[in-house]
């Protein structure tokens, strides 16, 4: 009986140990600040848009299809949700209701934002 709660004991303790791994390490953060141009109606004014991507872990691949997702933070405050994000290595592509580009290499956003669409280069905080 006293081996039984032993085991019982180790068996929850390392499910917490392995679910607070889980959670606190499955996914590398990149804050960007954003300068460019929002367009919308063939208008268009300079604005800075803010940027977070939280890079998935290869582990997180084993309940998701996504391989990041991202915040954006436009003109009005406004705050946008991404889920949907394939990385090739050198972009993540955005998909669903808006979509568009982060490149790795230039930094750059392409965004379809609601009616609007955002342009600029970005710079990690």
């Amino acid at each position: 009986m006293h081996k039984i709660l032993k085991i019982s004991l180790l068996s929850v303790f390392i499910l917490l140990l392995c679910l607070i791994i889980i959670i606190n390490f499955s996914g590398i953060e990149h804050k960007y600040s954003c300068k460019g141009e929002f367009t919308r109606n063939k208008i268009s004014e300079p604005t800075t848009s803010y940027l977070i991507i939280n890079e998935y872990r290869w582990w997180v691949h084993l309940w998701s299809d996504s391989d990041a997702d991202m915040w954006l933070e436009t003109r009005n405050k406004d705050l946008n949700y991404y889920s949907e994000i394939k990385s090739n290595n050198i972009a993540y592509l955005i998909y669903g209701d808006d979509t568009g580009h982060f490149s790795k290499i230039s930094n750059k956003l392409n965004i379809t934002v609601g009616t609007g669409f955002f342009d600029g280069d970005c710079i990690e905080n």
